[in-house]
């Protein structure tokens, strides 16, 4: 399983990423996890997502630095359902082979 990321810059000002999410939610993509990085004047925000291409496209159209990973992240176990609420209970995953020879 290969899951693509997305990547947003941000400036580091309020309502900046309630933006983000709600160009997301308006374009109908679902986050399944974030990470952000951030610095006094600007944050970078990763994003996996149900369907990468369409949040790129409507984080675009709203006027976001979006795009997608060049590299793929590579499952390296697989997914753990709940029984009850299946929902994710565990995901490893590590950089694919082909992003590690790129370095």
């Amino acid at each position: 399983m290969t899951i693509k990321q997305l990547s947003v810059f941000l400036e580091n000002k309020p309502g900046k990423l309630a933006g983000m999410m709600k160009a997301l939610a308006d374009a109908d993509v679902n986050i399944v996890t974030l990470s952000l990085a951030n610095a006094p004047e600007f944050g970078i925000v990763r994003v996996i997502a149900d369907d990468h291409v369409k949040g790129v496209e409507a984080l675009t159209k709203a006027g976001f630095a979006a795009r997608r990973s060049r590299h793929s992240i590579r499952c390296a176990t697989r997914l753990s359902l709940s029984p009850r609420t299946r929902a994710f209970r565990s995901l490893s995953c590590r950089p694919s082979s082909d992003t590690l020879r790129r370095k």
